[in-house]
């Protein structure tokens, strides 16, 4: 009965705040916070009560609660709520049913990609995505539009074959029409910086609304860095001319200066993914001979 009642709090608190903004009544939108308000009332007496048993708890939908909770506090956008659904000690997650547990990763996993937690984002989104079952697409695509963009980036804080080989393939965007980050991700993996830029301005409202097109936009570095990689090995030399990096970014469509080359290879050797040194008299970058664009193990 309780996770029926909180649903229908939730979903009556929307709707009544959607009504007073069709009549022009936006300051009167407050129902689903004082909807919010009530169930964080419900779940912390839930937690509260000593006489309740592990099994009342479960019974009693503690986690669902926490999870109807989290839906409002993401959609009003008051996400410094989220840190204050802590379980007790002697309480653990897996002690509740899938569907609750997927939810909670589902939310946890959005929170700490939020907060550049990104290898906490990977376990949580992740855990909700093969637990999710098959037949629930819009769930498993809703899921996936973060945990893409996760794996994106932590492949460009610690690039590796294994973070490479996690990342999506056509065939999955395909399958769960995410059209959206096709575009992104080719070009992620070719290095073609006109058309990362490209992806990410045509599908801007799509990231915006997920709140992710910053952290996709982080991506651009990383982009520069494969698309360096690839003239490098066509040189074949650890001594690189600016002009050779230069004309690689403008062999792909995108528009570059000799300054604007040496500045995106000193964010890389900064951020320890490219290993060398910018010789600016000789307009020229040094490399180190032995894995010059680093990758991890």
């Amino acid at each position: 009965i309780l996770k029926v009642l909180v649903i229908d709090l939730r979903k009556l608190g929307a709707q009544a705040d959607v009504q007073q903004r069709a009549k022009g009544q936006p300051e009167e939108a407050i129902k689903l916070e004082g909807a919010g308000r009530v169930m964080r009332k419900c779940l912390a007496q839930e937690l509260r009560d000593d006489d309740n048993e592990h099994h009342q708890l479960r019974t009693y939908g503690a986690l669902h609660v926490a999870n109807q909770c989290q839906r409002v506090f993401f959609a009003l956008n008051t996400l410094k709520h989220v840190k204050s659904l802590v379980l007790p000690p002697g309480l653990s997650v897996q002690e509740f049913p899938a569907s609750d547990r997927v939810t909670w990763h589902y939310f946890q996993g959005r929170m700490a990609l939020m907060e550049s937690r990104f290898d906490q984002a990977e376990q949580d989104l992740s855990f909700a995505f093969n637990n999710c079952p098959q037949g629930h697409v819009a769930n498993r695509r809703r899921i996936l539009s973060y945990l893409v963009p996760v794996r994106l980036l932590l492949h460009q804080a610690k690039p590796s074959p294994t973070r490479r080989a996690a990342l999506p393939t056509q065939a999955l965007l395909e399958r769960y029409k995410l059209p959206e980050f096709e575009g992104i991700v080719d070009a992620f993996r070719s290095g073609n910086v006109q058309k990362f830029k490209e992806s990410l301005e045509e599908h801007a409202d799509f990231f915006v609304q997920r709140s992710i097109y910053v952290l996709l936009h982080k991506l651009t570095l990383c982009v520069y860095r494969t698309l360096f990689k690839k003239a490098h090995a066509v040189v074949g030399k650890s001594q690189v001319k600016l002009e050779v990096l230069v004309a690689a970014v403008r062999a792909v469509g995108g528009g570059a200066d000799p300054e604007q080359v040496e500045c995106m290879l000193a964010n890389l050797i900064h951020q320890g993914l490219v290993k060398g040194y910018i010789a600016h008299k000789q307009q020229t970058v040094v490399l180190k001979k032995e894995d010059p664009f680093r990758t991890f193990g």
